[in-house]
C-alpha cells in the first residue's frame, strides 16, 4: 500500500513537472551547460596528461605504433597552442 502510494506520487510529481515547460527547458539547458563544461575540463585534464606522457615514452623501436605515437603528439601539442 504504501509503496503504491509512493509511486504515485512520483508520478503526480513527474507530471506536474512535464506540465511546466519552462522548467523542463531550464533543467534540460542547464545539465547540458554542466555535460558541456565537464568535457571540456576531462579533455583538457586529459591531453595534459596524455602529452608529457607521449613525449616520454621512446616509441622509435616500434615500427607502427612509434610513427602513430609522434602524429598524435605532434597534432595534440599544436591543438592546446592554439
Amino acid at each position: 500500500m504504501a509503496a503504491k502510494r509512493l509511486e504515485r506520487g512520483k508520478i503526480e510529481e513527474y507530471v506536474t513537472y512535464l506540465a511546466t515547460p519552462k522548467r523542463v527547458i531550464l533543467s534540460n539547458l542547464l545539465a547540458g551547460l554542466a555535460r558541456g563544461l565537464g568535457f571540456g575540463v576531462g579533455v583538457a585534464l586529459l591531453g595534459a596528461i596524455v602529452i608529457p606522457l607521449l613525449k616520454r615514452i621512446d616509441f622509435s623501436h616500434i615500427p607502427f605504433l612509434g610513427e602513430l605515437a609522434r602524429e598524435l603528439a605532434r597534432l595534440l601539442e599544436g591543438r592546446l597552442m592554439r
